[in-house]
């Protein structure tokens, strides 16, 4: 175990020297702190990884839960190492959330102004959400089913593919095809946006966030900066194919195209895209007066960005009606489609929760009636149904339990469920919220549990559950 960590933290210091790397290409000054920062991972990481050879044994899924917490907070705690060094950050707390917000894929930023930051501390905020948003995949993917969690192995996995519970025989080969499309995309993403009209750092920098779902960008004001419509079109266009289902993509590419439009998680998707777009549109024409064409607009891609849990901004939704945040809520509680990198319940999730609910009331008429609950033609079992029922009852649970937290802390309530909602989703979105930089603002306890809810929506309500139970550390 103590290996994988120090091999984690090694590649953590080659990433890290790439960012020096682009501060030296720009000329600045951060380019040595940040060498720093990979020469003192590198120190950790080096002597873990050398020096444990022979003593890591066998992985039980007890030591894999164990490894994927500790894996996650060390390489965020090393991760803030950058922003700490090279003083964007001079606050502890404010360096860590930044890095959870990075690797979780979350989006939200105690950073006021981020166009002050140094190009290689930029090219590091969107870096990590590159390798946080290809580690989810992996997880989800991939280890789960090697980690025994069968249910989640269907919901991710098999929702699309009846035959296996991998993308292909052989794990390594899933996860070499796995990288390739993810690598793929962040290319065509890059070069699409540079002809957009962005700059190559630019460009490169937003691939990263995009594909990751992850939302940060090198502007004050994202998307919104270069008041483009083509560029809102190319960014709304691969925040979509960013909330599919990454193993679908890979069908995709394959040329069975056939395969996405049989995914039953893939229509519900889009129909929740289209409903919600719908009811937006009209709530900001209603409410707020907004133009037909520039409604459909703000409320298709902020649709698409809350929903895979992107988080970009083309329009300021804080000036938007407190009514249509209720839209935004449930799209964040919602998210995107299991296996891709984006937060939320997930959709086939919603979507059983939906077709169970509809069953029960058709009961109320015909008691007798025999009702399976189906999922792109496959009967689900009960233990499937029973994992879905428990793992929305525990995220509603934390959500309120979150929120409660901060209310204890004198937040308003309204404000401490977006911050809670926003956290656990990993949207980056803060309804509710009417300052310039509110994060910026909170006290320290409130980003420590933010930055957990963040981790545990990360990665994955139930390892997190097992971590911390007793009976867990008794065997």
């Amino acid at each position: 175990m103590f290996r994988i960590l120090g091999m984690l933290l090694l590649v953590e210091s080659v990433l890290v020297l790439m960012s020096a790397g682009v501060s030296c290409l720009y000329a600045e000054p951060d380019m040595w702190r940040l060498g720093v920062s990979a020469l003192i991972t590198f120190s950790v990481g080096f002597p873990l990884f050398f020096f444990n050879r022979d003593m890591d044994g066998k992985m039980d899924k007890q030591r894999s839960f164990v490894l994927i917490v500790l894996s996650w907070l060390l390489v965020v705690a090393f991760g803030a190492l950058p922003f700490l060094l090279t003083g964007a950050l001079p606050r502890i707390e404010d360096a860590f959330f930044e890095a959870m917000s990075g690797f979780t894929t979350t989006g939200s930023s105690v950073i006021a102004d981020v166009e002050s930051l140094s190009h290689g501390i930029l090219f590091w905020r969107s870096l990590t959400q590159w390798v946080g948003g290809f580690s989810v995949i992996v997880v989800t993917v991939a280890l789960m089913p090697l980690l025994g969690m069968r249910e989640l192995a269907f919901l991710a996995v098999e929702s699309h593919e009846s035959s296996s519970v991998k993308l292909l025989p052989r794990i390594v080969e899933s996860l070499n095809w796995l990288w390739g499309v993810y690598f793929l995309f962040t290319v065509v993403e890059a070069v699409s946006y540079y002809f957009a009209g962005m700059g190559v750092f630019d460009a490169v920098c937003h691939a990263f966030s995009t594909i990751s779902t992850g939302g940060f960008s090198t502007k004050n004001e994202s998307i919104a900066h270069w008041h483009s419509s083509t560029i809102e079109m190319v960014v709304l266009l691969f925040m979509f194919f960013s909330g599919i289902n990454f193993s679908l993509l890979f069908y995709v590419l394959r040329g069975r195209v056939g395969k996405l439009f049989r995914n039953e998680e893939f229509r519900y998707y889009v129909v929740f895209i289209l409903v919600f777009s719908m009811l937006l549109s009209a709530g900001l024409m209603i409410v707020d007066g907004t133009s037909f064409l520039s409604s459909v607009r703000f409320s298709v891609f902020h649709v698409v960005s809350v929903m895979t849990t992107s988080g970009f901004l083309t329009q300021d939704y804080m000036m938007w009606p407190s009514s249509l945040w209720v839209l935004l809520y449930l799209l964040m509680l919602v998210g995107a489609s299991a296996g891709s990198a984006s937060g939320g319940v997930k959709i086939v999730r919603a979507a059983l929760l939906l077709k169970c609910s509809r069953n029960e009331f058709y009961l109320f008429m015909h008691p007798n009636a025999i009702l399976p609950v189906r999922f792109n033609g496959r009967l689900v079992p009960l233990s499937v149904l029973n994992n879905v029922f428990v793992f929305i009852l525990l995220y509603i649970m934390m959500l309120v339990l979150g929120t409660f937290l901060l209310t204890c802390i004198d937040l308003p309530l309204e404000d401490s469920f977006g911050y809670v909602l926003s956290a656990i989703g990993n949207v980056g979105y803060n309804a509710g919220m009417d300052a310039a930089n509110p994060i910026a603002q909170l006290p320290v306890l409130a980003k420590g549990i933010l930055s957990f809810y963040m981790l545990m929506g990360r990665i994955d309500l139930y390892i997190l559950f097992f971590f911390f139970s007793r009976g867990f550390w008794r065997k």
